[in-house]
């Protein structure tokens, strides 16, 4: 795990910040992160796919979004790599500290960046447990929980098991979400 800090120019991060809260057209995810047909209800979140090479899918807004991704993944030292997927993920308020499911986004090798577009108070946990293919895992064990702050970047295992929180204090929590495997 590597978290670094100030990653893009302020007016670009105070752009991006504009477009999701304004422009961005978000899709309901009913069953956030693998969430069991009870959790549905209170577990929901939104999203934006901005790239997919499973899906041959580019949205409107990646070229807007694309040099973000290219300075995130080059500041931690990224530079050859294969892009999977990036999409944009909201949550918002809730009047308890409800946290998602614990999830991988992939079920191959990968590493996995999460870009905090706005500070918030739903932090991102990492579990100690990680995807093997075979093996379902039933219990988690917190390795760590980071708070969202904004204009900085995680990286981590792609295998390894994370959930959201959803933000009890701030009405949204924003993140650039970004798959890639290494060339």
């Amino acid at each position: 795990m590597r978290r670094i800090y100030n990653v893009l120019d302020i007016p670009y991060l105070g752009h991006l910040q504009s477009l999701v809260l304004n422009n961005i057209p978000w899709y309901c995810l009913n069953n956030s992160a693998n969430s069991s047909l009870v959790d549905q209800q209170q577990n929901f979140s939104f999203e934006h796919l901005l790239y997919s090479n499973t899906k041959d899918l580019k949205s409107d807004f990646f070229s807007i979004f694309y040099p973000a991704i290219l300075t995130i993944l080059h500041r931690l030292d990224i530079s050859s790599y294969q892009l999977l997927r990036a999409r944009l993920g909201l949550t918002t308020k809730d009047n308890t500290k409800r946290e998602h499911t614990p999830h991988i986004d992939l079920e191959i090798p990968h590493g996995t960046v999460v870009f905090y577009i706005n500070s918030s108070d739903g932090p991102t946990t990492l579990y100690k447990e990680k995807y093997n293919g075979i093996t379902p895992v039933s219990l988690f064990n917190i390795s760590e929980q980071i708070e969202p702050t904004a204009n900085s970047a995680l990286l981590f295992d792609g295998l390894q098991y994370h959930s959201s929180t959803k933000p009890f204090n701030n009405s949204f929590r924003f993140i650039l979400n970004i798959n890639f495997i290494l060339k």
